[in-house]
């Protein structure tokens, strides 16, 4: 997958080549940055968080580095990584008895990310829009609790996502943002996935197409 998301970095910046030379490119192309908050659970299920009065369980932390390069002043692609706490629950709704079966696992989240910058900075200030193609490989599932429904406790999954940056530059080398994001992935990204014998064991329908994340995060960047 990394080397998947690798590739499409590259070919990202090929595409934006000529771009670059005919519109110049930024005294410090190269950027690296950090960044922490708070991660938003939206998959199959989701709903017995709040039914259970814990939506405040589907509220975690995650955090990333991100390496950049600004093709222009208004364009330009980054590479991200990420490691976050995510939560689910198994189905409900097909079990005799009810229940609320809740689950974690970790993630590792990885995309390659073209960049658009909305204002071409303002008085340091830079709005920026993202639109990002990469994948997930989640693991570290914990016990459901669930009578019959099975987790796929490793997974490797293609994703998709789009985000808008805040940054404020205090100089040529130094800046911070807050990144807003929504995510999705293949519906094994959170161990589960519907099938016919999910079905047929009571009613109703086992899962939901896309597993779904929400990110807020402040972070720091360098330029260089």
């Amino acid at each position: 997958m990394l080397r998947t998301v690798s590739l499409l970095t590259a070919l990202l910046l090929s595409a934006a080549s000529l771009m670059a030379q005919s519109a110049g490119k930024p005294d410090r192309p190269f950027s690296a940055s950090v960044q922490g908050g708070a991660l938003f659970s939206v998959n199959e299920n989701s709903f017995t968080y709040v039914d259970n009065d814990r939506t405040g369980e589907l509220f975690t932390f995650h955090g990333g580095l991100n390496f950049g390069y600004r093709l222009t002043g208004r364009y330009g692609a980054r590479l991200s990584a990420s490691f976050g706490r995510n939560v689910s629950a198994c189905n409900t709704d097909q079990t005799h008895q009810g229940g609320f079966y809740p689950y974690k696992f970790n993630s590792i989240n990885v995309f390659a990310d073209w960049l658009i910058n909305l204002s071409n900075e303002w008085a340091g200030f830079s709005p920026i829009f993202y639109l990002g193609i990469g994948g997930a490989y989640t693991f570290g599932f914990t016990e459901s609790g669930h009578p019959w429904q099975k987790l796929s406790h490793k997974n490797t999954v293609p994703g998709a996502r789009v985000g808008l940056m805040f940054e404020y530059d205090f100089s040529e080398k130094l800046g911070m943002y807050l990144d807003i994001c929504g995510e999705g992935y293949a519906d094994t990204y959170n161990g589960l996935q519907p099938h016919k014998g999910d079905h047929d064991q009571v009613y109703g329908s086992a899962g939901f197409p896309y597993d779904l994340r929400g990110t807020a995060a402040l972070g720091v960047v360098f330029h260089f």
